[in-house]
């Protein structure tokens, strides 16, 4: 397929310097007026194409109404292009890197066959006396012009044809979740036949591992990765970014979790002081099992002096992710596309968000979400276990407010739905029953879920982050994807406008939302539990306290 020809008219810097210093050319009035249209078709890189053009320029210099229309073509494709073009005029014979002929201007037809740079020279000098300019060097540098200006003629034809990559930031990278969430994204799991581009952030103490999980995303040679870059500037990876995957993982008691381990600012801790540490974890852990149990009558709410949620985490803990969470919002805010969607993920992803979206004021705050999906996940398979059903079969649960687990978590079951229930009534699908038609035990879900979904947070904690990169994966790809209009509403963090289900303006919380226009859309009309309420009440003073640090 020939590609559309880009007329070239100039005057060569060469041919000028030339006219100026060796030839004398003669003037126009003595020759008369020639009303003439030649086409100079050649080899772009052939120094006797290059030859034609300057011989042409010295013509259209002296003769005012002498016009030139240049066609430069590619040597790959020189000998079927001109095949072509003769067959078609009725030219036989011709032969050579060059090929001219004269179109009689405003009377149409085949046009006047010339022939090639020699044939040109006899008639330049015959009828207009014009003795052609011969320098060597000249027509290499020419060749030369021409050659690098087709290309970048093809290159800017091909930049506004080929579809630009979506450009997409990781952080912590070095992550197991992020490991899990990578493979996804290169297989086009999320953002369906997109090209995208990688941009991987981390530490540069985790500059190898990073290294290590590009090559692999090279390797698997998916269609859909159009390049994969490593770096530790949040700048960089942040430049011109359309998504952007916020997955740092905070402990309660401070601290970023990669791939399992404390990051130390100091490098590290001795092998006796890590078993200490995990041997105080699991007493812990044990403290925290005895204590579900006993909350299991009043479901799950928090009796006068009891621990509240998140009193773990130290003012100086949340200093330090609001300071990370700020960095990352103001280098969104001036790097990245003002249609840019930011999703956080971890523990602290409500203040990920909230911290986000009020350093970052150019982005839409419809645009900066947190991700309760691994709660939600994981409530849906808590109750499919219940009912020895398929997670996928259990549909809208609720999470509450907090959206990276922990004690503050807060699951409400009270507008669930299951399918593929094997009761009195059945249906086809999407048929569906609520849940209280299905689980006939009130005492379980009002004392005892909450604890059950909390206890297998804790028993998950060792786990690779196969688990929330899938869920996050699925979200986003729900929020991507313009076909997208479900009626099926899921557990999304927002940042709340001020009538959302009583959650204070500028806390981002997890409610009920369907996606709408390319947005989430809170459902409104749900009714939570008063138990829920109280705590939802409790947990909205702690955030604005944290966000006030």
């Amino acid at each position: 397929v020939l590609l559309p020809w880009l007329p070239v008219y100039k005057v060569h810097a060469q041919t000028r310097a030339l006219q100026r210093s060796k030839i004398r050319l003669p003037r126009a009035g003595k020759i008369g007026k020639i009303m003439a249209k030649f086409v100079v078709a050649g080899k772009v890189d052939c120094a006797a194409y290059a030859r034609a053009e300057l011989l042409a320029d010295q013509l259209q210099s002296c003769l005012p109404d002498f016009h030139v229309h240049k066609v430069p073509v590619p040597s790959a494709e020189w000998a079927q292009w001109v095949r072509e073009e003769c067959e078609e005029r009725g030219w036989v014979g011709h032969c050579g890197d060059v090929l001219v002929w004269r179109e009689l201007v405003k009377r149409g037809g085949r046009g006047v066959y010339v022939g090639g740079v020699r044939e040109f020279q006899d008639y330049a000098s015959h009828y207009h006396n014009v003795t052609p300019l011969t320098d060597s060097v000249a027509e290499r540098n020419i060749a030369e012009e021409n050659r690098q200006t087709l290309e970048a003629n093809q290159l800017e034809v091909e930049s506004r044809t080929k579809p630009h990559p979506l450009r997409v930031a990781v952080t912590s990278a070095s992550s197991f979740m992020a490991y899990h969430l990578l493979q996804r994204l290169a297989l086009g799991d999320v953002f369906g036949d997109k090209l995208i581009s990688l941009r991987l952030l981390d530490t540069p103490t985790h500059s190898d591992e990073v290294s290590g999980v590009a090559m692999e995303i090279t390797d698997m040679a998916s269609p859909s990765v159009e390049s994969v870059h490593c770096t530790s500037s949040v700048k960089e990876a942040f430049q011109l970014a359309s998504v952007v995957f916020v997955l740092e993982q905070w402990e309660d008691g401070g601290g970023d979790i990669q791939n399992g381990e404390e990051i130390e600012e100091a490098g590290g801790e001795d092998a006796e002081r890590k078993e200490e540490e995990e041997e105080v974890r699991k007493n812990e852990d044990e403290g925290e099992r005895e204590e579900d149990k006993e909350k299991e009558k009043d479901g799950g709410v928090k009796e006068e002096g009891e621990e509240k949620p998140g009193a773990s985490e130290t003012s100086s803990h949340l200093e330090e992710a609001a300071t990370l969470y700020q960095k990352y919002g103001a280098t969104l805010d001036f790097c990245a596309q003002k249609s840019v969607r930011v999703i956080v993920s971890g523990r602290l992803s409500n203040l990920g968000a909230a911290v986000i979206a009020r350093t970052a004021s150019s982005i839409p705050r419809t645009n900066i979400i947190a991700a309760p999906s691994l709660v939600e996940q994981r409530s849906k398979s808590v109750v499919a276990g219940k009912l020895r059903l398929n997670a996928a079969d259990v549909e809208q649960v609720c999470v509450w407010g907090r959206c990276g687990g922990g004690e503050g978590v807060l699951v409400d079951v009270g507008n669930t739905r299951v399918h593929c229930y094997q009761g009195a009534i059945v249906g086809p699908d999407p048929f569906s029953l609520p849940l209280a038609h299905c689980l006939h035990d009130p005492d379980w879900l009002a004392s005892s879920l909450l604890g059950d979904v909390r206890k297998r947070e804790r028993e998950e904690r060792g786990g690779g982050g196969l688990s929330e990169a899938v869920a996050i994966a699925e979200m986003v790809r729900q929020w991507m994807d313009p076909n997208n209009e479900s009626r099926v509403w899921c557990s999304v963090g927002v940042v709340s406008e001020g009538d959302c289900y009583g959650f204070p303006e500028g806390v981002v919380c997890s409610v009920p939302a369907r996606r709408e226009g390319g947005e989430w859309k809170v459902v409104q009309g749900l009714e939570p539990t008063p138990n829920i309420q109280v705590s939802q009440q409790e947990w909205s003073k702690e955030t604005l306290c944290s966000l006030s640090l």
